[in-house]
């Protein structure tokens, strides 16, 4: 090869190689942009996080306006015969009252009750004549027969003991004229307050509450207890031991046990493992102040696990036991886990049934 042939191409390598290093350069680019991982610019949206806005929403108080409506008409002032409407809002003569039977049976407080002849004015304006009156000397309850037969009638609920804690309606009629209500909560009853001669539930805030004889309904309609008086505040009677005696004076038979003073239920559920796990016995709810059963020591919630020596598994049983008695009565008692005898005497003759 001659110099003349060797020297342009000399020249050209130069060239060559910068050439390919721009088409290298070109290719790594297209490269990068097709497999690599692209990287945000300034002007990439990012992805955000939606915006979750937490609204606290506050808990409705119930509106018990409908279970109010419904039971109104069952709820009754009980008046002296032929008084003027609307009662004045000082009447002291006007006794709470409630329609339980269909045949026109209406459940009061004795101690509450004005001086015959009676009326009854119901929450819907009803207005009847009151006649006969049965009293339960151990409890203080009392029903009144109306000349006619009820609309409505109230039910007691179906349970031993309302809890504590549960809120109840308090409702009274002012004569006809709907109803007014007053919430209060169940605060304690006979056991967490101590030992007491009924059992009872109380009822906190007492301002409102109007007077013994009121009943207290469940957000459902249905009777927790009938209110009573007290030294311990506002407490009331529980529908287990008032619907007991109420129904007793309805078919007009009480309890052998009344006559000494006591009346028994049976205690079941919660309320009779707090009286120490009852198995069995009748439960005493209620004992007279001044009679016999009080005087032999007996309390709320002492539990007659037999009689004379014989085993005793329910209230009934302690009625039959008590039936015919024609001597002094020799009890073994459960209160608080421990077993105690007591002497209970005959009552007085003119007391028995």
């Amino acid at each position: 090869m001659s110099d003349e042939t060797a020297l342009p191409r000399q020249r050209l390598r130069p060239l060559l190689f910068g050439g390919a290093l721009v088409v290298a350069a070109i290719l790594g680019a297209v490269g990068v942009r097709t497999f690599g991982t692209s990287q945000p610019t300034a002007t990439t949206p990012r992805p955000t996080r939606p915006i979750v806005q937490i609204v606290r929403q506050e808990q409705a108080l119930p509106d018990l306006s409908a279970v109010i409506d419904r039971i109104c008409p069952a709820v009754a002032a009980i008046i002296p015969a032929g008084t003027e409407l609307p009662l004045p809002a000082t009447a002291g003569e006007a006794a709470p009252a409630v329609s339980y039977s269909a045949d026109g049976w209406l459940v009061a407080l004795a101690s509450s009750l004005p001086k015959p002849p009676l009326e009854a004015v119901f929450g819907d304006g009803t207005r009847v004549s009151l006649g006969e009156i049965r009293t339960d000397p151990v409890s203080g309850l009392a029903i009144l027969k109306a000349d006619r037969s009820a609309a409505l009638t109230a039910a007691f609920a179906d349970q031993q003991f309302a809890k504590v804690g549960q809120y109840a309606i308090a409702l009274q009629t002012a004569a006809g004229r709907g109803c007014s209500a007053t919430t209060a909560m169940i605060a304690s009853d006979f056991l967490a307050d101590g030992g007491a001669n009924a059992g009872y539930i109380r009822l906190d805030p007492t301002a409102g509450l109007a007077g013994p004889g009121t009943p207290l309904f469940n957000a459902n309609g249905q009777m927790l207890a009938i209110t009573a008086p007290s030294d311990r505040a506002v407490t009331a009677i529980p529908g287990a031991i008032a619907g007991t005696v109420v129904d007793e004076l309805i078919r007009n038979s009480p309890s052998p046990t009344v006559p000494f003073g006591l009346r028994a239920i049976d205690y079941e559920g919660a309320l009779a493992d707090r009286l120490g796990d009852v198995r069995a016995g009748a439960g005493v709810a209620f004992v007279a102040v001044g009679s016999v059963a009080a005087k032999a020591g007996l309390q709320a919630g002492d539990i007659i696990t037999s009689v004379d020596g014989q085993p005793v598994s329910s209230a009934s049983e302690l009625g039959r036991a008590f039936d015919g008695a024609d001597g002094p009565l020799a009890l073994t008692v459960q209160r608080d886990g421990e077993q105690r005898r007591l002497a209970l005497a005959l009552p007085p003759a003119k007391h028995r049934v």
